[in-house]
């Protein structure tokens, strides 16, 4: 019982949902810049950055509907948290893609990564209720 409420809270159903829009954004960017020929490092940090925004919008107001978190604090704490897991994510791409992994693939595995790391602080560490 608690397992399946876990998978069908609201909360969670839209987290999803905006991870899925969001990597998806990321992802063609970080296709197109690759193949315009910027090192993948590079090209992961600028096609997250650019999603950070887009994320904490959403987030804000509509996965957490954390509405009072104008907050300098909370903006700080997302930054913190979704650079700590940029620069993360990056380790994972740069290390598997030197390792003859497929950059597609390493960016899978490293967002996999993300996405749980995301979750739990933002939860439990920035959108507090």
């Amino acid at each position: 019982m608690v397992f399946s409420r876990f998978f069908l809270d609201k909360e969670l159903f839209r987290y999803g949902i905006t991870g899925i829009s969001a990597n998806t954004i990321y992802f063609c960017l970080y296709v197109g810049l690759y193949n315009i020929g910027l090192h993948i490092s590079l090209v992961s940090f600028i096609s997250y950055g650019i999603c950070l925004i887009f994320t904490y919008k959403t987030h804000k107001n509509w996965t957490f509907s954390a509405k009072d978190s104008k907050k300098k604090e909370n903006k700080s704490r997302f930054v913190i948290v979704y650079f700590s897991s940029a620069i993360l994510m990056s380790v994972i791409i740069t290390f598997l893609v030197n390792y003859q992994l497929d950059y597609k693939v390493a960016w899978i595995i490293g967002a996999l990564f993300a996405i749980v790391y995301n979750y739990f602080l933002s939860k439990y560490y920035i959108f507090l209720k």
